[in-house]
């Protein structure tokens, strides 16, 4: 770590501290871990680099309010009656609160109603190999070469 510059009176630091990899290093050591130490009293943390570490786990992608969830009768409900809500705290506190409410409930009825894009996504793709290969070996089948166009086209 290495100090940046200051801003009322505050401290910031920059992380500066990193590792580099030969791509056959990677091949050999597929699951290798580099973990940054705490930051203590100095201005140095330990790097720490286990090469029997298990696979990285997968951030999930931040939550990202899709458009076209307002023409959801169920998402406008959701966000009004939020907002309708009574919480004691500061206006921030009552903001911040309320946001994170909504992307709760967002969530799950992303999850509840099949407005899951990535899950649509990878099922449409599976469809789309599907019908590919079965082109590769009829490649003169209506039936095939219709449900490719649809699909190609976005309607399953």
């Amino acid at each position: 770590m290495a100090k940046k510059s200051r801003v009322r009176c505050q401290l910031i630091y920059e992380r500066l501290d990193g590792a580099i990899g030969r791509q056959d290093w990677y091949t050999l050591y597929p699951t290798s871990l580099l973990i940054h130490g705490p930051f203590t009293c100095s201005d140095h943390c330990f790097i720490l680099l286990d090469t029997q570490g298990s696979a990285p786990r997968q951030k999930q992608p931040p939550f990202q309010f899709q458009l076209d969830w307002i023409q959801h009768e169920q998402v406008n409900n959701m966000i009004s009656q939020q907002w309708q809500c009574t919480i004691r705290g500061s206006l921030m506190f009552r903001i911040a609160h309320q946001l994170k409410s909504i992307k709760t409930k967002l969530k799950y009825w992303k999850s509840t109603t099949g407005t899951n894009y990535k899950r649509q996504i990878d099922k449409n793709t599976e469809k789309i190999h599907y019908v590919e290969n079965r082109l590769i070996d009829n490649a003169d089948s209506p039936r095939f070469n219709h449900w490719h166009q649809r699909l190609v086209k976005g309607k399953n």
